[in-house]
């Protein structure tokens, strides 16, 4: 729709969840996952399905450092917006994994070094991707 410029899209997002922490041996844990999320959206060409499996891997290392693995694979379907913009239906499917270090600086303060790569296969070709990165971050929380 050449329109979208001039209007603001509306969306409505549900999204469920399973997860269990399972302890392993040598004080390891395995987080297993899986999230649904449907978005419903007015223009209704940006409504999708998402679907994600995944687990992490957490290994304390110290009483507030913790060493975190994690790997999702993931599938999107996308509904009419890139039919009627590129004529082909549009399916992303995808890999994400990463190793993070964590330290809970404080009750409210978290420092974090994250190593990550993506790959992406869609049907729309331009949509494909590889992609490394590497993060530093300072996770600030306040409690009401």
């Amino acid at each position: 729709d050449d329109e979208f410029d001039r209007q603001l899209i509306d969306q409505l997002v549900l999204t469920g969840f399973y997860l269990r922490p399972v302890p392993l041996p040598d004080n390891w844990l395995a987080v297993p996952r899986v999230v649904v999320n449907h978005t419903w959206a007015d223009p209704d060409n940006f409504t999708f399905l998402n679907l994600t499996v995944g687990a992490d891997l957490v290994k304390p290392l110290a009483e507030d450092v913790a060493w975190v693995s994690r790997v999702d694979l993931y599938g999107s379907w996308y509904k009419d917006y890139f039919t009627e913009a590129l004529g082909e239906d549009r399916e992303d499917f995808g890999v994400r994994v990463g190793t993070e270090l964590r330290w809970d600086v404080t009750d409210n303060a978290v420092l974090r070094g994250v190593l990550g790569f993506n790959t992406q296969d869609s049907s729309v070709d331009f949509l494909d991707y590889n992609e490394f990165t590497a993060t530093a971050g300072l996770l600030l929380t306040v409690n009401f």
